[in-house]
């Protein structure tokens, strides 16, 4: 917990997704049946570990974050994992240098609401160019960064951009509690 608080920032948390959360994300979603999955903001690998329990071993998986402490945790407890020390910013990049230009779905943890609006459009658009017709795009929202600017700003962000976006209720088994954003381009 004290590398969440030195860095909130960067992690824009104060702990861990919780195992509902992590749950949640991976029964949203046809994982089984992916080919190629990726996550931004894999933080320690907490909700890595449960996606990977669901995507096909045959899948693409590989996940970006930017705390390199965060890095070595996830590939430590996700070996399966490819993770990677960069922004989110750059999917495509990686994408690329294993032969793909798309993926079936992005998974992100980020911290939205501490971006200025020139962040989350650039990597709100870097999300977009990687998703096929009918690609998914989930994302935690913490349930009081509704009420914030950012968060608002984000939202209106998703429902111009998305053909369909939907919220679940509030998960209150997480700290702080959550909501979690299920969009289709």
């Amino acid at each position: 917990m004290d590398h969440f608080i030195r860095n909130i920032r960067k992690t824009g948390a104060v702990s861990s997704c919780s195992s509902e959360v992590a749950r949640i994300l991976a029964e949203s979603l046809d994982l089984a049946n992916f080919d190629t999955v990726v996550e931004l903001g894999s933080g320690t690998g907490a909700i890595t570990k449960k996606l990977l329990e669901y995507v096909s071993p045959n899948a693409l998986f590989l996940a970006l974050e930017l705390n390199e402490h965060f890095v070595e945790q996830t590939k430590k407890s996700c070996p399966k994992a490819l993770v990677y020390h960069d922004s989110a910013e750059n999917v495509k990049k990686y994408l690329n240098k294993h032969g793909k230009e798309t993926c079936n779905c992005v998974i992100s943890t980020l911290p939205w609401t501490l971006f200025n609006e020139e962040l989350q459009k650039k990597i709100l658009s870097s999300i977009l160019d990687v998703l096929p017709p009918g690609g998914e795009f989930l994302t935690v929202s913490y349930t009081f960064s509704s009420l914030m600017p950012a968060g608002r700003r984000f939202r209106s962000l998703m429902r111009g951009q998305f053909s369909d976006v939907r919220r679940t209720k509030p998960v209150w088994k997480n700290l702080p509690p959550l909501y979690i954003y299920h969009c289709k381009k």
